[in-house]
């Protein structure tokens, strides 16, 4: 079973669905792509298996372009904003 794998090392589509990974349905529009493969690996190792089995999970992240999610940026731009406005040391 392959879910998001692909034989590039960057995700065609970007890191946001739609993703263009023909091994990847589209779920959630803006969806980021490290979430969605964390989702799909705990739903699979949720599931009864009858054999043992060997899952890897390897994101996409560590390759180029660096794309964090919308939730992270809001807050490290907050986070610089404040940081911004008082004295480093």
């Amino acid at each position: 079973m392959n879910i998001g794998g692909m034989h590039r090392g960057s995700p065609p589509g970007g890191y946001y669905d739609p993703y263009k990974n023909p091994n990847l349905p589209n779920r959630d529009k803006g969806e980021h792509l490290t979430k969605r493969l964390t989702d799909e690996t705990i739903d699979f190792l949720s599931q009864k298996h009858e054999k043992p089995f060997f899952a890897l999970l390897s994101y996409y992240g560590v390759h180029t372009p660096l794309q964090a999610g919308p939730d992270k940026l809001v807050y490290f731009k907050e986070k610089t904003n404040t940081v911004a406005g008082e004295k480093a040391f």
